[in-house]
């Protein structure tokens, strides 16, 4: 059997006060995909540089990893699934869980309980993941006040509140309290959450849909180190990037260039996540109650898919493993092999007094998987290896589509930005002047201002490109050389006391 061997070393340096701080960055270590050798370097807490491209996910097919199409009557998984049950905010009642007609069943009743006069049903995986690819078929309840919700959410930690994707939460739009009757089961909202570094922010995108209670539609989350796109019935919805250029673009993997620098996006998500699923009736202050008639009512799943990235270049070969130090709980490659011999350590635990379920592990390979001495599944710990097929040419639903390039998220940089607003062509001041215009890649910006107001400069081509880029200048005039390019308009992005003014650049 032929050997690969991989090469990979990365550096991760975050400096802050002159000291070394712990950053989010270790995922890294998960996502090794080539065998470039490559470095990654941290600017300070919101920025992050790299000296060569970073290894990118997209040319790695998905692969199932996890399905459940709710076949047997009356039976959900207990070593798979956990039912909610309780006062958290609202009341989730195990009797509002069932399966029945090949379909999952979460159902909001009119039942008192101790947590008010409303029951509900949610259900979460017991395994956690970090990145993949994940979607369900459902219909939501019909009738106003439903609450269904689709969600991934970091459930142990202590911060879990703010490490969640909300793949889609439907719930009727009031405007200055009074309902809008037209938005009942229509609004699809998804929103990102994640604590960087001791902070919360959110990250909102929303639409009028189809009325989601009609028939059966298909939502799905595609999710990796770079980027998150949300689907309905394949179409795009939302494509949210983790890093910016310094213009405030979002910026792909594929994008990303060595030996510049980007901002890290504070709400996007890193941390593996349990998948929610969860139909509850909306009880907040100046929220119209549901309609008893309307009660009964369920919120209805067909199946919920889950895939990885298979990576075929991979071999897998651990003594030591943790899943907890490792943060993900599926593996993927070649080979693996797990244990040695006993000295090694790799185990599924148990559950513990922290997390009330067992470890979860699965193992997708494509040639061989080894368990070895040291490798062991402790009571109440849960593990599953297969042997997968691949299919060369495969590859990632995740690339750009030309019609869904306007669909991108183009937001300006806040805060910690040298952006503080756009001012569009029609705003240039008499902060700057070029000339001459049009030229032939030959050209001279002169700031009207002293050089400690100008905060840089970008040369964009059509294709929203940055092909030339200054950051600093030591006098009020530059030069700029674009005779390499052909042809044609270009787009003169430049920052002066932090603001944005852009103008057009003819290259004759």
């Amino acid at each position: 059997m032929k050997k690969f061997v991989l090469l990979f070393m990365i550096q991760l340096a975050c400096l802050q006060n002159g000291k070394a701080q712990q950053n989010v960055f270790g995922e890294y270590l998960n996502w090794v995909l080539t065998d470039r050798i490559f470095y990654l370097y941290f600017v300070d807490e919101n920025k992050v540089e790299f000296t060569t491209s970073p290894p990118c996910p997209d040319a790695h097919q998905w692969q199932l990893v996890f399905e459940d199409d709710f076949e047997t009557e009356g039976y959900l998984d207990p070593d798979v699934w956990y039912v909610h049950s309780g006062d958290e905010g609202v009341y989730w009642s195990p009797e509002n869980v069932t399966v029945e007609g090949g379909k999952l069943k979460l159902w909001e009743t009119a039942i008192p309980n101790p947590g008010g006069q409303y029951s509900q049903g949610m259900v979460s995986l017991k395994q956690q993941y970090r990145y993949g690819k994940f979607e369900i078929s459902c219909k939501i309840p019909k009738g106003r006040s439903s609450w269904p919700a689709f969600w991934l959410q970091a459930g142990h930690l202590p911060e879990s509140y703010y490490n969640e994707i909300d793949i889609f939460e439907i719930y009727d739009q009031y405007d200055d309290h009074v309902l809008d009757e037209s938005s009942i089961n229509k609004r699809h909202s998804m929103t990102l959450f994640y604590p960087f570094p001791d902070i919360s922010l959110a990250e909102t995108q929303g639409y009028d849909g189809p009325d989601f209670s009609e028939k059966f539609h298909t939502f799905t989350l595609e999710w990796d180190p770079f980027t998150i796109i949300i689907r309905m019935d394949g179409d795009l919805k939302w494509r949210y990037h983790r890093f910016e250029n310094w213009l405030g673009f979002p910026v792909s993997c594929l994008g990303m260039e060595p030996n510049r620098k980007y901002h890290i996006r504070n709400s996007f998500p890193v941390d593996q996540q349990n998948v929610i699923l969860n139909s509850s009736i909306d009880v907040r202050p100046d929220v119209l109650p549901p309609l008893l008639s309307e009660l009964p009512r369920a919120f209805e799943i067909e199946y919920i898919k889950i895939w990885d990235r298979l990576n075929v270049a991979k071999n897998v070969d651990k003594c030591d493993f943790s899943l907890a130090d490792n943060h993900t709980s599926v593996i993927t490659g070649r080979t693996i092999t797990l244990g040695g011999n006993t000295d090694c350590s790799t185990i599924v635990h148990e559950p513990t007094t922290e997390r009330f379920h067992g470890e979860c592990l699965t193992l997708v390979a494509t040639d061989e998987i080894s368990l070895k001495p040291g490798f062991s599944v402790e009571k109440g710990g849960h593990f599953t290896a297969k042997i997968a097929s691949y299919e060369k040419g495969m590859n990632s639903t995740s690339s750009i589509d030309e019609n869904e390039d306007s669909l991108i998220q183009r937001t300006p940089l806040y805060e910690n930005s040298v952006i503080s607003e756009y001012l569009s062509e029609d705003s240039l001041s008499n902060s700057y002047e070029v000339y001459p215009n049009p030229n032939a890649g030959s050209f001279t910006v002169v700031l009207n201002s002293s050089a400690n107001e100008f905060n840089g400069l970008a040369i964009i081509n059509l294709n929203g490109n940055i092909i030339k880029q200054i950051e600093s200048v030591s006098e009020n005039k530059v030069n700029i050389d674009i005779s390499n390019q052909p042809p044609g308009t270009y787009f003169l992005v430049i920052m002066v006391n932090k603001k944005g003014y852009m103008n057009k650049i003819i290259k004759q």
